[in-house]
């Protein structure tokens, strides 16, 4: 399953921010730092 986890935050496409429109705060605030992220691995819980 590491593997997978690895993989999938590897290929993780970053979310378009209009499909959070209108959305609760919380969520279009993590999509905004997922797209404000540097490219890469990163943690795997992230």
């Amino acid at each position: 399953m590491t593997v997978n986890e690895t993989v999938i935050a590897m290929i993780r496409p970053k979310p378009g921010l209009d499909l959070v429109a209108g959305e609760p705060a919380e969520d279009a605030a993590a999509a905004r730092a997922c797209v404000a992220a540097p490219d890469g691995i990163g943690a795997i819980t992230s």
